[in-house]
């Protein structure tokens, strides 16, 4: 069994697709997404839960149209965001274990609904930011790059930690200062480890590396280091150095996704022997 205080993630991933395929009385892939920003955008949207210790994935659901998604448990009372954390979390209810969960899950919403289930939160807050002070977050004054400003607040009867942190990353556009937010239902601001940010500079004509190190409190590192997990988990299945089993052609998309399922299951076993 995971031991109480284990921390899982909540991420996405897609199984890459091309092709049409007739058989089984399917036209091609049942649903099919396209999201630009994923190094491989168009194919079958898979949404995961892992431990943030081992990097193994725990659980996974695969998306399906817009009519399907809102008839799924808990879609008409929470949104499609909250709903999926409460799906790939249900087996660890109550258990006391801390979610981590990147822009497309995290709300005050879905720290509510997850404490009172048994269960902790910690996520980014980007465009879900009702009831989570953003305004207040952005134009407060933090005066040294990797400060941070902290508010309490009290939801449902569910303690949360609004929390603003200085990075130094700026908008490209405006030049202003962008801070990351976090929403959380335990954690604390003590200082952590600092964040080690890799740059480079030309000295004698050749280029070296160098390390700028920006304070964190203990709550944002503890974001960042879990939110990284299926990430990692992705790089190992689909990155250059990776097992690659979805470079194999096919233009079938059932052959597809089975290539996508055993290139998980490689890599958690790996994840798993490297571990223990």
């Amino acid at each position: 069994m995971l031991r109480p205080g284990y921390k899982f993630v909540a991420d996405e991933s897609m199984s890459q697709w091309r092709g049409k395929d007739d058989r089984f009385g399917v036209r091609g892939c049942p649903h099919v997404t396209k999201i630009i920003r994923k190094p491989k955008g168009v194919g079958m949207e898979l949404k995961n839960l892992a431990d943030c210790d081992t990097g193994v994935l725990m659980a996974l659901e695969i998306m399906a149209a817009k009519e399907e998604m809102r008839a799924r448990e808990h879609a008409r009372e929470y949104g499609a965001g909250t709903s999926l954390l409460l799906r790939l979390s249900k087996n660890w209810h109550g258990t006391g274990r801390v979610v981590v969960a990147d822009s497309a899950f995290a709300s005050v919403k879905s720290a509510v609904a997850l404490k009172q289930r048994g269960l902790y939160f910690m996520g980014l807050v980007k465009t879900a930011h009702r009831k989570f002070p953003k305004k207040w977050a952005q134009a407060i004054a933090i005066e040294r790059r990797g400060g941070h400003k902290v508010a309490t607040a009290t939801e449902d009867g569910v303690v949360l930690r609004a929390v603003a942190w200085n990075d130094g990353k700026k908008d490209k556009t405006t030049g202003e200062i962008i801070r990351k937010c976090i929403v959380a239902s335990c954690g604390t601001t003590l200082p952590s480890t600092a964040h080690r940010k890799r740059r480079w500079r030309v000295v004698d004509g050749m280029d070296e590396a160098y390390c700028v190190s920006v304070p964190r409190p203990d709550i944002v590192a503890e974001y960042f280091d879990g939110a990284a997990k299926i990430d990692i988990h992705n790089h190992f299945r689909q990155g250059p150095k990776g097992i690659c089993l979805e470079a194999r052609r096919t233009n079938r998309w059932e052959i597809r996704f089975w290539q996508t399922w055993r290139g998980m299951l490689a890599v958690d076993a790996f994840k798993a022997y490297r571990h223990f």
